[in-house]
């Protein structure tokens, strides 16, 4: 949980500069475990769905700006 939270805190810039509001919430509450009251499986429940996000935007982006990605 730590090393997701320090990742969150890492990732949260690039995502509030893209203006990605929904991604950036989800970051934010991975960011700030000890202010919610969430268990193991909830926090990683919360992280899956960011990846799932963040994964979606990027083929968003890799497609719109026709990016080939190995």
């Amino acid at each position: 949980m730590d090393a997701l939270s320090a990742l969150s805190h890492k990732m949260l810039t690039l995502f509030r500069q893209m203006e990605a509001n929904e991604i950036v919430n989800l970051l934010a509450r991975l960011e700030q475990k000890d202010n919610y009251a969430m268990n193991n499986q909830q926090y990683f429940m919360w992280g899956k769905l960011a990846l799932e996000k963040i994964e979606t935007l990027l083929h968003i982006i890799e497609t719109k700006e026709n990016i080939l990605v190995d």
